[in-house]
């Protein structure tokens, strides 16, 4: 991913390449900026080094589930804003959909846990998510989101140790 960044920041035939391959699929500040695949493929490198594959997994269905679906209620029926374009409508659903996903998974993938664990890392997962997602700034939510959400949970699965 990072190749490809730098290539087409140094190559108009790459830059070309990309954007007749992606370009239909990239938000249009991605023409010029890292786009959000680069920054999802960055955290899965650290996430992957220094989490379980708990932790991990729920930081990915955190970015898959629940920011894709914020941001298509929070525009289509975002009324009340909170802040940088964010809405209270987009962020309940992120907190809703991440905690659901979160805890089908726990419930089909790891019955070792009890059944109060899998509610609490669900639902830690899913308020990390949706206040890391409303308040990401300067670092791209691609990014943070996975990252935080890993992060949080391992810290719950170890004081639940």
């Amino acid at each position: 991913s990072w190749f490809m960044e730098i290539g087409r920041r140094h190559s108009p035939a790459v830059k070309k390449l990309g954007m007749l391959l992606f370009g239909k699929f990239i938000h249009p500040h991605e023409h010029v900026q890292v786009n959000s695949a680069t920054w999802y493929a960055s955290a899965l490198l650290p996430i992957s080094l220094f989490f379980g594959p708990v932790p991990c997994v729920l930081g990915v269905l955190a970015l898959g589930f629940g920011d894709p679906l914020a941001a298509t209620v929070g525009r289509r029926w975002g009324r009340v804003r909170l802040r940088a374009a964010r809405s209270l409508e987009g962020t309940l659903t992120f907190a809703g959909v991440t905690f659901a996903a979160g805890l089908a998974l726990l419930l089909v993938a790891h019955p070792e846990l009890s059944a109060g664990a899998r509610v609490l890392l669900a639902a830690v997962a899913a308020v990390t998510g949706a206040l890391t997602e409303l308040f990401s700034g300067r670092i791209d939510d691609n990014f943070s989101i996975p990252v935080a959400v890993a992060g949080s949970t391992a810290l719950t699965l170890a004081l639940l140790a």
